[in-house]
């Protein structure tokens, strides 16, 4: 386990930008960079997809090539997109392919957006090493509101086979998009934590393939990192997983449950967590590494000492006192290249 020290401090000036699209002081510069992702009339399961038109961004410390609202579940038939970004290398070269990760916001599977602050800071940083990034948008659920008139509406497990769905997505097209589909990572923070979790443990698990999209593509992947997620939904927000309709809400909880999936086939896992977390309790990643420990799978454990959820991690935050960056990119380098 790695030992890490963070001391938190006032981070006004970044949560000012937390809830906002994008960024500050952003110059996007739009080029012929499509992507050949529409026409298609050969393949009948993802009709069309429009085409998409790439831009070179240009803001403080970041320079890449950003392709937005990416239909990965079909045209119109789901709200939900994703956004890829790739390397700045790629508008000069657009001959070179690169090994990818698939970032899941977190949100409590209630709320969250693939282009929210965390999640995009992070795909800007990977871009910086190498790596191309497909941020995504899955099924949230809706919780009950009694003074509405509303129910609750859960999105378990579709929110799981929306993940899977663009891993698949990412290896059918891989051509198409620029990435080299034997070299994906899944990453998540908080409830995109448990759902990459979920993504990478559940590749060949038929009680969980049962829906998605391009099932004739596999969702395995090379690696898993997680940053403060759910390991066991029966202690924290079971209620997600089940409603009125359910039978067997026990089975539910197991199968969400990624404890439940550790194997001597699990791929490669990192876990960043804090230790004073009082959102996601630190024991859920501590477990899952005494289980990964067992099964004798590669994991590496990042404790963060005094970390609350949703540590600062971007290395140009000012209040940044962790090198968790570094640590995710020096797993990558490991598992993907």
């Amino acid at each position: 386990m790695k030992f890490c020290i963070w001391k938190p401090e006032v981070r006004e000036n970044i949560m000012s930008l937390s809830n906002r699209k994008g960024t500050l002081g952003r110059l996007m510069c739009v080029l012929s960079l499509p992507l050949t992702l529409c026409g298609y009339a050969d393949r009948p399961e993802l009709e069309k997809i429009r085409s998409v038109q790439g831009a070179v961004v240009n803001e403080s410390g970041y320079n890449y090539v950003l392709y937005r609202d990416i239909e990965y579940l079909g045209e119109g038939l789901r709200e939900e997109k994703a956004d890829l970004y790739l390397p700045v290398s790629f508008a000069s070269d657009a001959n070179q392919t690169y090994p990818v990760v698939m970032e899941i916001h977190g949100g409590g599977w209630a709320g969250g957006e693939k282009d929210w602050y965390l999640a995009a800071s992070l795909a800007k940083e990977l871009t910086k090493a190498g790596y191309a990034v497909l941020s995504i948008d899955y099924k949230l659920m809706k919780r009950a509101d009694d003074l509405k008139g509303i129910k609750k509406q859960i999105a378990w497990p579709q929110n799981l086979y929306d993940c899977k769905s663009a891993v698949r997505f990412l290896k059918k097209y891989s051509e198409q998009l620029h990435i080299q589909p034997g070299r994906i990572a899944v990453m998540g923070e908080s409830a995109g934590g448990h759902l990459a979790l979920l993504t990478g443990y559940t590749a060949d698990d038929e009680r969980l393939n049962q829906g998605g999209k391009y099932r004739d593509q596999s969702s395995s992947v090379a690696a898993v990192a997680n940053l403060y997620g759910i390991t066991d939904v029966h202690r924290w927000r079971a209620e997600s997983f089940f409603d009125e309709k359910t039978v067997n809400p026990e089975k539910e909880l197991y199968l969400a449950t990624p404890l439940s999936h550790v194997s001597s086939k699990t791929p490669p896992t990192l876990t960043i967590h804090g230790d004073s977390d009082k959102v996601v309790p630190f024991d859920q990643g501590a477990r899952l590494h005494e289980l990964l420990d067992e099964h004798s799978v590669e994991n590496e454990f990042v404790r963060i000492k005094g970390g609350t959820h949703g540590f600062p991690i971007i290395p140009h935050e000012a209040n940044c006192q962790t090198d968790s960056v570094q640590t995710l990119l020096d797993f990558l380098e490991n598992h993907l290249k």
